[in-house]
């Protein structure tokens, strides 16, 4: 193989693995932020639930306390 053929095999190789990499950091990247949009929605809920849960708890004393009041 002479040195031409060469040193274009070589750039044409480097130029692929600087596209992988880039597209790979792409990816990554975009996992980060779907990872963080999904923590954050995720933090949302509990204290959705959380808040939900107090609710029901408060609804069942006055539920019981109208049950004992009737009977």
């Amino acid at each position: 193989m002479n040195e031409s053929k060469h040193n274009k095999m070589v750039a044409a190789i480097t130029v692929n693995v600087v596209i992988l990499i880039a597209v790979l950091m792409a990816v990554i990247i975009y996992q980060l932020v779907n990872i963080s949009v999904l923590t954050s929605r995720r933090d949302k809920l509990k204290a959705e639930v959380d808040t939900i849960e107090k609710k029901i708890e408060s609804m069942e004393e006055s539920l019981d306390y109208y049950k004992s009041a009737v009977s």
